[in-house]
């Protein structure tokens, strides 16, 4: 089954052909690449760790759980910083 991700501002957005759930980022404790191209999100709250395999994400484009990532991690800077004058922060 493939999947998307995206970026709300606060959140991240999961969508499949089943529907979609939302996972708060200020929730998120760590992003990682463990092996067999998975990523690894800890939340330590409402659903402890989440496994994505980065082959079925085609939104946003990616080459590997290392890639996806990084590109999550990036978002989560963002989104702690504050999202800097020069980058508007996503709206759905």
């Amino acid at each position: 089954m493939s999947y998307q991700i995206f970026d709300t501002g606060s959140s991240l957005r999961f969508v499949n052909d089943d529907g979609f759930f939302y996972l708060m980022k200020h929730h998120i404790r760590s992003i990682r690449y463990v092996p067999d191209n998975l990523l690894r999100i800890d939340t330590g709250c409402c659903m402890h760790s989440i496994y994505i395999q980065a082959d079925h994400v085609t939104q946003p484009a990616n080459w590997g759980a290392e890639d996806l990532a990084s590109i999550l991690n990036n978002w989560m800077t963002l989104f702690l910083q504050g999202y800097p004058p020069d980058i508007t922060p996503p709206v759905e």
